[in-house]
């Protein structure tokens, strides 16, 4: 960053399959975005933007989540039934970055990306783990769709929207949810179906529970345990 008026932190571990200890994700996703802050304040950059997430946002709320999301909520990371390492992870390093902001920040400023599920053309075949949302099912990995829903993002929208947290004045010290709308499985198969009409793509909708059983012999699946059933729908005005 030495030289740069500007740094983008955009990365955060994301594995496809849950680790065994939490901190295999808490750890790099804090411990890194403190290490971006603290060069970028060492090289005098006037601005870092960080890539959080909804996650730090929607989740660990229980039964007083409320019915729209906006920037001046929190997840609650203690809250493990209703949390994955990711989503913790990302709670945990943003909360991370505003305390080193407000403590130790001495004129750096920060402006943070919430973005919701983000989906959009890949750049190899070596595809995030958001995008097995609609991989798996072009795939034929499963028979019907899990009772899940979440909001939806372009690729290219969220990189603008980074690109416009750099340089735009306002921007500074706020959190921004990127997102257009919230979607079930169920309706996104209805679109693949549209867009591909020549492939077997599933219909209809698996039980919570034969879904926990899948989740055995395809682990992808345990990400969204703690989603089945839910909506965590937002407010995109900011």
């Amino acid at each position: 960053v030495e030289g740069c008026a500007y740094a983008q932190h955009v990365a955060s571990p994301f594995p496809e399959v849950q680790p065994k200890n939490d901190d295999e994700l808490i750890r790099p996703a804090r411990d890194g975005a403190l290490r971006v802050l603290k060069a970028a304040r060492a090289a005098g950059v006037e601005r870092v933007v960080m890539t959080s997430s909804m996650a730090a946002i929607g989740y660990g709320w229980g039964d007083q989540r409320p019915a729209k999301f906006d920037e001046s909520h929190w997840s609650n990371a203690d809250n493990i039934s209703d949390n994955t390492a990711y989503t913790r992870s990302k709670t945990i390093a943003e909360r991370a970055a505003w305390d080193y902001i407000d403590a130790e920040g001495k004129g750096l400023e920060l402006a943070v990306i919430n973005p919701v599920a983000v989906l959009g053309p890949a750049m190899s075949e070596d595809v995030s783990s958001s995008l097995q949302l609609i991989s798996q099912p072009l795939e034929g990995k499963l028979p019907a769709y899990p009772k899940l829903s979440f909001g939806i993002v372009d690729v290219r929208d969220v990189a603008e929207a980074h690109l416009r947290a750099m340089t735009s004045a306002e921007a500074a010290g706020k959190r921004f949810i990127v997102g257009d709308r919230v979607m079930w499985m169920e309706e996104v198969g209805a679109v693949l179906r549209e867009a591909y009409p020549d492939r077997k793509i599933p219909k209809g909708v698996l039980p919570n529970w034969l879904v926990r059983l899948l989740s055995f012999a395809n682990p992808p699946l345990k990400q969204i345990l703690p989603e089945l059933g839910q909506e965590r729908d937002f407010s995109n005005d900011r």
